[in-house]
């Protein structure tokens, strides 16, 4: 049924609002307006125009803020036939939901070039299954659960630029795991509620880790193993952890240094390229060369070390070459972002990758930095990494 709505330059009538819940667009953007949740008493409508791009949308929950549609409409306005989800929208059957989250993977493996490559939230909203478009991730909040399914799909941790306070932090437990916190104070949120029924059915979800300005890693799959409400968060694993570890329960040394570094290999390391890489458009930042292939994102302190945090200002984007010049204490870089080569190296004859990969650099400053200055390389650390590279023994 397609509804030819206004523009939303008027509130929309109560009855407009009914005739829209009682549509059944389900996820299908094409229709003008989108049913999108309906628990609890709480109906949340949003407007979708035909052109995508145009990015206007309505987003209401009509039992909460009551005035933002109409200031008399009331739940008594939505007809009782019609007083849940399941019947505007039927909650898919368990091999249903099971094979959209088996497609939605496997198509984001071949999108992210199997997770080499981050994607953009445009690039999102080319996902179809069975025939039609279909939505992700929230736009608003971190929890996505579809209507017609009955567990959340997805998560999402927004990308924050250094010395930006992040609204909520998720970090590891002293088991290693991952924690992500609730949706608000609320336990029984029905976006809190959609996590622990995936919890509940041990259904895997995407992790939507942000790098950059609506750009993102796919981490997935992930589990929700548990939930600390006293902490108000949920214990994730990044399908590491399953079958070794109960929420809750003691984790041996050797165990939580395992899950750690599968959880860093998993998760942390294709953020922290991603972001790194993305911050340096791609280049190196000593030879600027543009083949992403060919580039890493070298910490600057080492990820083992107590400061080798995995954030930009940790982070390098340098090719092969000078990555492993770098790590092994060929190159150096000072804290005003000059380069030095190790002096044995400049008096050895041996070719021209030598000489200009290598001798050529020293004494010349990055050739490629961030735009952002909030996302150079910290001085510090560049200070503390340079005097390990002058400490280093030379070879005989």
């Amino acid at each position: 049924m397609q509804l030819a709505l206004p523009r939303l330059q008027r509130r929309l009538s109560r009855q407009e609002v009914a005739r829209a819940v009682l549509a059944e667009p389900c996820h299908r953007p094409s229709l003008g307006v989108l049913l999108v949740e309906r628990l609890t008493g709480v109906v949340e409508l949003e407007y979708v125009p035909d052109n995508r791009r145009a990015g206007l949308h309505l987003a209401r929950r009509v039992l909460e803020v009551s005035a933002v549609v109409d200031p008399r409409f009331t739940p008594r306005h939505l007809p009782k036939a019609r007083t849940t989800t399941a019947s505007v929208c039927p909650v898919w059957d368990g091999d249903r939901d099971a094979r959209l989250r088996r497609e939605l993977m496997a198509w984001l493996t071949v999108r992210t070039h199997d997770g080499a490559q981050p994607i953009s939230t445009t690039d999102l909203g080319d996902f179809a299954f069975d025939g039609d478009r279909f939505r992700l991730m929230d736009r608003q909040s971190g929890i996505w659960k579809p209507s017609v399914l009955t567990s959340a799909l997805s998560l999402r941790t927004t990308y924050r630029a250094p010395g930006q306070p992040a609204p909520y932090e998720d970090r590891p437990g002293s088991d290693g795991l991952l924690r992500y916190k609730w949706r608000g104070d609320d336990g029984d949120h029905w976006q809190n509620r959609a996590l622990r029924s995936a919890m509940g059915a041990s259904v895997p979800l995407i992790w939507f880790f942000g790098v950059g300005e609506a750009l993102w890693v796919p981490i997935f799959p992930v589990y929700v193993l548990g939930e600390e409400p006293a902490e108000q968060q949920f214990v994730v694993d990044p399908d590491v952890g399953r079958g070794l570890i109960a929420p809750g329960s003691p984790v041996e040394e050797h165990l939580r240094r395992y899950v750690l570094a599968q959880t860093r290999r998993r998760l942390h390391q294709p953020v922290f390229r991603a972001t790194v890489l993305r911050a340096y458009e791609g280049r190196c930042a000593v030879c600027s060369l543009a083949h992403t292939e060919l580039l890493d994102a070298a910490h600057i302190l080492p990820d083992s070390s107590p400061g080798g945090i995995a954030a930009v200002r940790n982070g390098l984007a340098l090719c092969k070459l000078h990555h492993s010049a770098f790590d092994s204490n060929i190159m150096g870089i000072d804290p005003d972002f000059r380069i030095a080569i190790r002096p044995d190296l400049l008096a050895e004859v041996d070719g021209p990758t030598l000489r200009h990969g290598l001798q050529e650099r020293h004494g010349e400053r990055l050739r490629k930095l961030p735009h952002r200055r909030a996302e150079w390389p910290d001085q510090e650390f560049l200070a503390e990494r340079y005097a390990t590279f002058l400490a280093a023994p030379k070879a005989s």
